[in-house]
């Protein structure tokens, strides 16, 4: 028999239980939008790592223990009676709450912040970079404007219409001589 996490993906239009009991076995389901769903009460809202049952449990049992409790393992399993007293925790009442106290927002905006020379330094070196970052950014934008207008200006030289036409028609250009060689895609079927 093989016990693992399997994996179901399923679209469904009602709810899915949180456990579902095959024979003896109990499965928990975990999907996405599972509400908090504890797995010792059954109940919704709460998770069984804070269920209230076992937080009942777990008191019951500390008050069960005793005042003492053993030293070593060896006291335990000789059976001897080397104890040590615990010291009684008094029960505390889990009560939140909440106060909720109103600022006045005012005295803080009108409070002038100072600033130390340190930060006044970087803040001077933050715009000192910015400044050199702006200024190469507009020389770049000035070189690229440049290089445009040149190729613009040779595309509407008429000797340079001339050299390009009489270059397409040379016998270097192109092997039959009568014309500037195109270039054909050609289809390629698989």
């Amino acid at each position: 028999m093989y016990t693992g996490v399997r994996g179901v993906y399923m679209d469904v239009q009602r709810s899915i239980p949180p456990s579902i009991d095959v024979g003896e076995r109990k499965a928990r389901i975990f999907y996405e939008g599972l509400k908090d769903t504890c797995f010792l009460c059954g109940g919704l809202g709460h998770r069984r790592e804070s269920c209230p049952q076992r937080q009942n449990r777990k008191q019951r049992a500390n008050q069960g223990q005793g005042n003492s409790v053993a030293c070593s393992y060896a006291d335990v399993v000789s059976g001897q009676g080397s104890t040590l007293e615990t010291p009684k925790i008094a029960d505390v009442k889990e009560e939140e709450v909440i106060e909720v106290l109103e600022e006045d927002d005012e005295e803080y905006i009108d409070v002038p912040t100072e600033v130390s020379e340190a930060e006044q330094v970087e803040n001077v070196r933050k715009a000192a970079t910015a400044a050199e970052k702006e200024a190469k950014r507009k020389e770049s934008l000035e070189q690229l404007e440049q290089v445009a207008r040149a190729i613009h200006d040779a595309m509407l030289n008429p000797q340079a219409n001339q050299r390009r036409a009489q270059y397409a028609s040379s016998a270097s250009g192109s092997s039959s001589g009568s014309g500037p060689r195109m270039k054909v895609a050609r289809k390629s079927r698989y």
